[in-house]
């Protein structure tokens, strides 16, 4: 009974989300398309609008943790630092709960808000994304984003500040946007040694593409993929003089030392980055006609790339699927804009059901899951 409700009570909140959000976008292209004074993209996602989502999705977890009445896993760590019993290894998080410990001592607040917070600041990266349309927010819903801010309360803070963060690259509207995305990923390593990441990814977005340039970068990818433990554990090696906190986290899931604990691999994990394969390749394929129409298209092509490749990646160890997170919406941006300039109507709800339809099965399956293996999160 508990799964049921707890899966009609997602689909819900996704579909009100999803609605709200295509229904404030119509509105705004009828008025940009009117004798009255076009509005700002910004219009598209109120401020009190990306209130109510995250305080409903916030709501949600508080829902599915009254659920259960033992705590595990992580969710058991994360308790065991809102009362005291010892601080976490991330700074960022410690100070989160210095302040929620200012106004509630019941540790559920520190789940809900860590919800809130992740949405509502992914929700302002889409409010002010001039390619985002609610299609691409729907693609963001129907993949496990929301629910990693159930277990992966470190991350997931460093997840929002990712998306915001390479809006902020992308758009690129002179110094402000570059001082929000390096103020943003400052925030990113403070909360998760993975926000390390967004430091190679926002210089990779800043280069100049040429026509060639891209296609350099994606077989550079493949080449990563095809050694990617050698020359992880190398990488490892010299970040252990400059960043030695990264060092030892990439030894604790590689390598002869890994906890065999943290091992997790195999085909499964390739598998679930198939609706990304998918975008990726129609990408590609399309690259020759859209790219010159298509503002940043080889950027959005190359964030899309990047998680197919950490995907294929992940067969070393599914933990590297955290790192997707970072470039999910973006990447469903990007497929949405590609997907409106196909020729044919049956290619886009076709391309459409397959990477979105899939996304949203792997993810009902994950929370079935959760629910038939543990009794809940």
């Amino acid at each position: 009974m508990d799964m049921l409700l707890a899966v009609f009570s997602y689909n819900f909140i996704v579909v009100v989300a999803v609605i709200l959000a295509d229904q404030r976008f119509k509105k705004m292209l009828l008025i940009n398309r009117s004798d009255a004074a076009p509005v700002k993209t910004t219009y598209k996602m109120p401020v009190v609008m990306a209130l109510i989502i995250s305080l409903m999705f916030g709501l949600f977890n508080l829902l599915v943790t009254l659920m259960k009445e033992e705590l595990g896993g992580d969710r058991l760590n994360y308790y065991l630092n809102y009362t005291g019993y010892r601080p976490s290894s991330s700074a960022g998080l410690n100070v989160v709960i210095s302040i929620l410990r200012l106004v509630c001592s019941d540790y559920r607040i520190l789940f809900c808000f860590a919800t809130f917070f992740t949405v509502l600041i992914t929700l302002f990266a889409y409010r002010i994304s001039a390619d985002a349309e609610p299609e691409a927010l729907f693609f963001l819903l129907t993949t496990q984003f929301v629910f990693f801010t159930f277990t992966g309360i470190k991350q997931c803070f460093a997840n929002a500040f990712a998306s915001l963060c390479i809006i902020f690259a992308l758009r690129n509207e002179g110094i402000k946007d570059t001082v929000f995305s390096i103020i943003l990923i400052g925030l990113a390593i403070w909360f998760h040694p993975a926000g390390f990441f967004l430091i190679p990814l926002y210089i990779l977005l800043r280069i100049k593409k040429g026509r060639w340039t891209t296609v350099l970068f994606f077989l550079l990818m493949m080449v990563s993929v095809l050694f990617f433990e050698p020359l992880l554990l190398k990488f490892a090696q010299i970040l252990s003089r400059f960043i030695p906190s990264l060092s030892v986290k990439i030894y604790e899931y590689f390598g002869d030392a890994a906890n065999s604990a943290l091992e997790a691999a195999g085909p499964m994990s390739v598998l679930k980055g198939i609706p990304f394969y998918i975008i990726t390749f129609v990408g590609w394929y399309k690259r020759g006609t859209l790219r010159s129409k298509l503002a940043n298209y080889d950027n959005y092509l190359i964030l899309s790339s990047a998680i197919s490749m950490i995907y294929l990646a992940s067969f070393y160890n599914s933990w590297l699927i955290r790192l997707t997170y970072f470039m999910y919406l973006p990447a469903a941006i990007f497929f949405i804009r590609v997907l409106r300039n196909l020729r044919l109507k049956n290619n886009y709800n076709v391309l459409l059901l397959s990477a979105v339809g899939l996304s949203a099965l792997l993810t009902m399956r994950y929370e079935i899951l959760i629910f038939y293996n543990y009794g809940g999160f």
